[in-house]
C-alpha cells in the first residue's frame, strides 16, 4: 500500500481558538472516515521515527539539517503589546534568495567572524558560533499570535544566547535592509528567532530504512531527511500534480506546506482545494493518507474501514487537543 503523509507544519490550535477560520471541506471529509488519531510530541520527531531513526539522530534539530553545532534563526516580526509582546499572526518572514545574501553580508559585517550566518533557504537561516548549551527553545511556528515570554530561554546555559538575541534586535532596528523592506510594503525583520540547537552528539549521520520516499516542501529538516535518503526535496507545485492522476508515486510520499505562515498559495483554502483534495484522490487509488497538524496524525485508510456513521463537524474541533484533565 502506497502512503502519502501531508504535514500542516505551522497549524497550531489553542484549545480557546479550536474554531474554523475557513472551511477546509476536505480536511472535514477526512477526519470524519480517519481510522484514528494519534497524539504525537513534534511532527519532525514523529516522521523521522516513522523513517527509522531514532531521537539521538535527529535531535538537536538544526545541526541535524545544516552546520555542525548550528541553530536556526528563523526571521520573525514581532509586535509590542500593551504589557507583552506578540509574534505576528503572519510574523514567519520569507526571504527572496537575493535578499537571504545581503543579510548573510550584513550580519557578517556586525558579527562575523565569531557569529556566522548561513543562508537556509525561503525560511531562513543558520547560525554558527554559539557554544553548545542545553537549552530548551520552541519552534516559532508554534507561537504565531501568541505571547513569546513563555518561550525566551531562562535556563543557566542561555546567556549568551540571549545575550546575542538581543544584540541582532537592534541590530536589525537600525540596519538599512530593514528599511528597505518598509519601503516595498513588506514587514520589517524585528528578530532572528534562534531555536533548534544545543548540545550536538558525536555521530555519523544514520540512514533511514525507507528509500522510496518522495519529498515535497522547503523546510530544512525534512530537506535533510531527503539527502539522507539520497533523494532531492521538490518544492510545492501551484496544483499538487505531484499526486494527481497521472502522476508516478513513491512507495511514501511526504509534504510538508505552511498554511499559517508560507506562500499565498500555501493558505489553508489552496491547501484543502488542492493538496488535501488530491489525497482524497490517492484513497481512491489505494493509498493510505495521513494528515498531520496540531501534534496529531489522523490516518485514513480505504473505503471498508470508513466510519461512515460519523456526523460531519467542523475541521477545527477535530484538531483541537483533548481537553485537560481538571482535579477536584
Amino acid at each position: 500500500m502506497r502512503r502519502l503523509t501531508l504535514i500542516l507544519s505551522d497549524l497550531y490550535l489553542p484549545e480557546e481558538e479550536a474554531h474554523d477560520v475557513v472551511p477546509m471541506p476536505n480536511l472535514e471529509w477526512l477526519l470524519r472516515f480517519a481510522n484514528g488519531r494519534q497524539s504525537i510530541t513534534d511532527w519532525r520527531t514523529w516522521l523521522a521515527s516513522e523513517l527509522g531513526y531514532v531521537a539521538g539522530e535527529i535531535i538537536p534539530f538544526a545541526s541535524f539539517s545544516g552546520p555542525r553545532d548550528a541553530w536556526f534563526a528563523t526571521p520573525v516580526h514581532l509586535f509590542a503589546a500593551l504589557d507583552h509582546v506578540r509574534l505576528d499572526a503572519r510574523g514567519l518572514l520569507t526571504l527572496a534568495s537575493d535578499e537571504r545574501g545581503a543579510w548573510c553580508a550584513a550580519f557578517a559585517r556586525t558579527f562575523g567572524p565569531q557569529y556566522v550566518l548561513h543562508d537556509d533557504g525561503v525560511r531562513g537561516f543558520f547560525l554558527t558560533g554559539l557554544a553548545p548549551a542545553n537549552v530548551r527553545t520552541a519552534d516559532p511556528a508554534r507561537l504565531l499570535g501568541a505571547d513569546i515570554a513563555a518561550d525566551i530561554p531562562r535556563a543557566a546555559e542561555a546567556g549568551e544566547l540571549r545575550r546575542l538575541g538581543a544584540e541582532i534586535e537592534m541590530w536589525l532596528h537600525a540596519e538599512p535592509l530593514n528599511g528597505a523592506r518598509t519601503r516595498r510594503g513588506e514587514r520589517p525583520v524585528s528578530a532572528l528567532w534562534l531555536w533548534g540547537g544545543g548540545v550536538t552528539p558525536s555521530r555519523e549521520t544514520a540512514k533511514p530504512r525507507q528509500s522510496d520516499v518522495g519529498f515535497v516542501g522547503d523546510d530544512a529538516f525534512v530537506a535533510a531527511l531527503a539527502r539522507d535518503a539520497g533523494q532531492s526535496m521538490r518544492a510545492a507545485s501551484l496544483d499538487g500534480s505531484e499526486f494527481g492522476e497521472n502522476a508516478s508515486l513513491p512507495a511514501h510520499g511526504v509534504v510538508v506546506l505552511a498554511p499559517m505562515s508560507g506562500e499565498p498559495r500555501q493558505s489553508l483554502a489552496d491547501v484543502d482545494c488542492l493538496w488535501l483534495g488530491a489525497a482524497r484522490r490517492s484513497l481512491e487509488r489505494g493509498a493510505l493518507v495521513e494528515v498531520v497538524a496540531n501534534d496529531s496524525v489522523v490516518r485514513v485508510s480505504g473505503r471498508p474501514s470508513w466510519r461512515i456513521w460519523r456526523r460531519r463537524s467542523g475541521w477545527a474541533k477535530g484538531l483541537a487537543r483533548p481537553p485537560r484533565d481538571v482535579k477536584a
